[in-house]
């Protein structure tokens, strides 16, 4: 794709398994105006230059802007394998680049003459081809650049390559090895998939609240009453942090919905009133605690839980994370409570898909088949409005 001297707006897309000869393998912005990604995901495309996104001559007054998005799995046979910028001055927010690949130099992000912003992302498990060639970035001269509140981790075999006459600003990011700005750590920042995403920040990570800047967009405890406890409305460094991270995972917001409990199996815990966004009233009492053969029965309150590309329900359960070991339990949806469709066992925090076998329902039914297991958070994926 070539957006050149014009005006773009590229939103909610899947860019994938392209292929380009010579260079651009996915995006190819040339002297944009005003030009916007968001919400997207650019993966598996290759090239010899710039397997992913390459942008080009950027104008005095045109700007690009690349939000919320996931840009993966991208290879060039020699520089940029994620992303390459020539003389551009993009603004990137709330993106993961990740699992991008470079021969020679940039397996993330291959810079020359460039003036990016780039804020709240995380850039990781991208690799280039050999010892100070930036697995994350590559500045290779003239770049003059500002990066705030990002985590560059486990990038091989470096992470910054600062080569020539650059002008490099980093500050309120984890690096691993250490560079010098404000704010700047060096700590593992403990990266783990939920929700289905990559790159969330486990319990006890250096890059909660630690950020700069206004609070992060995502309401933690709305999405999840575990994440809300150890997540505070402090901006967090990387792709999830900051306020514009309302979008940032997947592309999709996510919303806890509990209507009503219909039903509740077994006396072992004390549930508080339900209200829409949470179960259960807090730390001490966590949720519903459901033996065997106990359920729980929830109301969405409609037709909510929508057959869609995607997960389309996760359920958290209390794991080992907490203190807790992880236990499993069955799930089943319907409509009216008279037919129910079997989603499966879920372990632990899990994610479940319509996958075609009902295209909605109103009613969750989570039945115990371990003697504890305590379910702790219900969400459901919805397109973004």
């Amino acid at each position: 794709m070539t957006l050149s001297q014009g005006d773009a707006s590229i939103s909610n897309c899947r860019i994938e398994n392209n292929e380009a000869e010579f260079a651009d393998g996915a995006i190819r912005l040339f002297l944009p105006h005003e030009t916007e990604i968001v919400n997207s995901i650019i993966s598996n495309n290759s090239a010899l230059r710039y397997g992913g996104i390459a942008s080009y001559h950027s104008t005095p007054h045109g700007s690009v802007f690349i939000t919320n998005c996931t840009i993966r799995a991208n290879s060039a046979d020699e520089i940029g394998g994620g992303i390459g910028l020539w003389y551009a001055a993009p603004t990137l927010t709330n993106c993961v680049i990740a699992n991008n690949r470079a021969g020679e130099d940039g397996g993330g992000i291959d810079a020359t003459g460039a003036r990016p912003q780039i804020l709240n992302c995380t850039i990781a498990d991208n690799s280039a081809g050999k010892q100070g060639t930036g697995g994350a970035i590559y500045f290779s001269e003239e770049n003059t650049a500002t990066i705030t509140n990002s985590i560059i981790w486990d990038n091989s075999p470096d992470e910054i390559i600062d080569r020539l006459n650059n002008s490099l600003s980093f500050a309120y990011c984890d690096i691993r090895g250490g560079y010098e700005g404000k704010g700047n750590i060096n700590a593992t920042p403990r990266f783990a998939t939920k929700l289905g995403y990559p790159y969330i920040l486990s319990a006890g990570s250096p890059c909660i609240d630690t950020a700069l800047g206004a609070p992060d967009g995502l309401t933690w405890g709305a999405i999840s009453t575990n994440y809300g406890r150890r997540n505070g409305p402090e901006a967090d460094m990387g792709a999830y942090g900051g306020p514009a991270a309302v979008g940032a995972i997947g592309g999709y917001q996510a919303r806890v919905v509990v209507s009503s409990i219909v039903s509740f199996g077994t006396a072992e815990s004390v549930l508080g009133a339900p209200f829409p966004g949470e179960m259960g009233i807090g730390w001490a009492d966590y949720a519903a605690q459901i033996g065997v053969n106990d359920h729980l029965k929830l109301d969405l309150g409609g037709p909510f839980l929508v057959d869609r590309p995607g997960p389309d329900l996760y359920i958290e359960e209390i794991d080992a994370e907490d203190g807790f070991s992880s236990d499993s339990y069955g799930v089943w949806v319907s409509r009216d409570q008279l037919n129910w469709t079997y989603l499966g066992v879920g372990v632990g925090d899990s994610i479940f898909d319509l996958r075609g076998r009902t295209t909605d329902a109103r009613y969750v039914l989570i039945q115990g088949t371990d003697p504890a297991a305590e379910i702790d958070g219900l969400t459901l994926f919805t397109p973004p409005t």
